[in-house]
């Protein structure tokens, strides 16, 4: 009777502590469409995690961390709370633009992760967790049960290939099956399908394989799936390959021409053309095989356009020796002008001696003469990787027309200006890859090297590509800017940092993009300006330099203000180097401003940061 009438006194408690125990073990992190894993390759497809996130507990948060960790539990990356003001976007801000935001923690719904570490590098295959744990009002904590997710970006990748394209099963012995080699490399649970298609792409014949099982070699001797063998004709091979993570490859291999005869045969190295004299695919090669072994007489290739066969043609006779191939630069026989564009069909017909003539299959081509269409645009204009929750990415959408390639390659490169004003480059950020271009480039302003991009820096992003012939070219195809990123040391001590290349390159604009976040956003703090040189050098002249160099940016950026227990500048000399490589870009990133801003009271850059 006594534990009834406790049960009943506490049963609001019971109620609450049911209550908090079910939130407590509720799912505040999942994945979008419940995929638990990712392939950041820059394929398009299933590139990045997405994070979503609920919020637990109605209780108010002052501060929260996520984690991601490693198979092993070490911490590989962490996305942390932004503690300083923003800059108001409201139309009042605007009008008076010393108008301050009030802060107000911003608490994400979601979270998209490259999966690069802390360095920006690209981290193995393998099984990671996520974890987030929020701070309350209260001094309560709250921490998520780990996630679990698969990271694969290796994609298998295979090219088939195959020397003669002519055969003829007919038991003679003599080219009864076609041989089709395989390269290729994956991981061994991956999944690859052969498959043969007809003229009209129905497939007669398919193999299935995981990595393990793909032979080298495979030999098709013109039967289907039934044994059955197949009509006279074109056919075509098709090599894919699957992974775990829906990473997708198709390789083809056309003109497998099945016959029952000894007959010649014609192919073009190319499925279209581009004679424009871009340096691009501008001649198209044909292999010539004669299908016998006696003398011929002569022989004839014919180009034709099929839309106007009579009207746009090319013939070559010969009775010299038939070479293995020959090369058509798309011109009218004895013209200068070229043939337009449009579908076209090339045979080869042969006169044997004492035989009867004999004409090949005829095989179709393209001839596109329009220029390459390349434009890339950017999502991001105020791109401030700074960890805050906002712009942290720039986003990229490739839109490229009228070429075809093999492998390409998208590189963002830094612009800068050394102190003799010679214009300098380097390379931070690449993404390359087979055929397609991905949709969409998400960079998070980190080099491949594990550097972040500095405030104010110009990049230009360039295109190049090769293509089945080993061709190349390389496009400059957009420029954009960083804005200014603040980043955070301590919830009460911020940091902006702007190499001294960036004021040569920008002028005094670098000084007025400035001025429009500081020091209105942040009115209630104490600043300090200091100004850093590279590491070699005579010291006592670079402290000189630098305590020069801090008062003039002050006297720039802070002339309204005089007291200095708001504002102070200081010189730092080559003590505080940011890199001790002997590398010119990074000695570049040593020679910076940094204004420093804080809740406290005085900042000195010799306890540094």
């Amino acid at each position: 009777m006594k534990l009834f009438i406790f049960i009943i006194k506490n049963l609001k408690k019971l109620s609450y502590i049911f209550l908090f125990s079910n939130n407590l073990f509720s799912q505040s992190i999942f994945f979008d469409d419940s995929r638990n894993y990712f392939s950041p390759n820059s394929d398009g497809l299933n590139d990045t995690m997405i994070f979503n996130i609920t919020y637990p507990s109605k209780k108010k948060v002052i501060d929260w961390i996520l984690m991601v960790y490693d198979e092993t539990g070490k911490s590989i990356k962490s996305y942390q709370a932004y503690h300083g003001q923003r800059k108001s976007k409201s139309l009042l801000n605007l009008i008076f633009k010393d108008r301050q935001e009030p802060f107000e923690l911003y608490l994400p719904n979601k979270i998209e992760w490259l999966g690069t570490d802390k360095k920006g590098k690209l981290l193995q295959d393998g099984r990671y967790s996520v974890r987030m744990k929020y701070f309350y009002e209260d001094t309560d904590t709250f921490e998520t049960i780990d996630k679990y997710f698969y990271l694969d970006s290796k994609k298998a990748i295979g090219k088939s290939v195959s020397d003669k394209r002519i055969f003829s099963p007919n038991n003679d012995k003599v080219n009864d099956t076609i041989v089709i080699n395989h390269y290729f490399e994956g991981d061994s649970t991956d999944r690859w399908k052969g498959l043969i298609t007809n003229s009209q792409n129905q497939i007669i014949r398919s193999y299935i394989w995981d990595t393990l099982r793909l032979p080298k070699q495979i030999l098709w001797d013109g039967k289907d799936d039934r044994g059955i063998l197949q009509e006279e004709g074109l056919y075509k091979y098709i090599l894919q390959s699957e992974d775990f993570s829906g990473n997708k490859y198709s390789d083809e291999l056309s003109f497998l021409q099945l016959s029952y005869s000894d007959m010649p045969d014609i192919y073009p190295d190319l499925e279209e053309f581009s004679p424009n004299q871009d340096g691009i695919k501008d001649t198209i090669i044909f292999k010539l095989f004669p299908g016998i072994e006696k003398k011929i007489e002569e022989w004839k290739i014919s180009i034709v356009n099929l839309q106007k066969p009579e009207k746009h043609k090319w013939q070559y006779e010969s009775t010299a020796p038939m070479p293995p191939s020959i090369l058509w630069e798309g011109k009218y026989k004895n013209k200068e002008e070229y043939l337009p564009d449009g579908d076209y069909s090339v045979t080869l017909e042969i006169n044997p001696n004492s035989s009867k003539k004999q004409e090949s299959i005829s095989k179709k081509f393209i001839i596109n003469s329009k220029k390459p269409f390349i434009k890339f645009k950017i999502k991001g204009d105020h791109f401030t990787p700074d960890g805050d929750g906002d712009e942290d990415v720039v986003e990229i959408f490739p839109e490229v027309k009228n070429l075809s390639f093999k492998t390409w390659r998208v590189s963002i490169v830094e612009n800068y200006l050394l102190e003799n004003g010679q214009e300098k480059k380097r390379t931070l950020k690449r993404w390359s890859g087979f055929y397609e271009l991905p949709t969409k480039f998400i960079w998070d302003g980190i080099s491949d090297d594990g550097i972040l991009t500095s405030s104010l820096s110009n990049f230009s992003i360039y295109f190049s590509f090769r293509n089945e012939l080993n061709e190349s070219k390389i496009y400059e195809v957009k420029n954009f800017n960083t804005g200014i990123l603040i980043s955070q040391i301590t919830k009460q001590d911020f940091k902006i940092n702007i190499p001294e290349h960036v004021f040569r390159f920008m002028g005094d604009s670098a000084i007025s993009n400035l001025k429009s976040i500081i020091p209105y956003s942040f009115s209630n703090y104490h600043f300090q300006i200091q100004s850093h040189s590279k590491v070699y050098g005579d010291n006592k002249r670079n402290k000189i330099k630098t305590e020069d160099r801090s008062k003039e940016i002050n006297d720039k950026l802070f002339y309204k203000i005089k007291t200095k227990e708001i504002v102070n500048f200081q010189g730092c000399g080559e003590i505080y180097p940011i890199f001790i490589e002997d590398d010119q870009y990074k000695q570049e990133k040593n020679d910076r401003i940094e204004i420093l801003f804080s809740k406290n009271a005085r900042i000195d850059c010799y306890k540094g940061y």
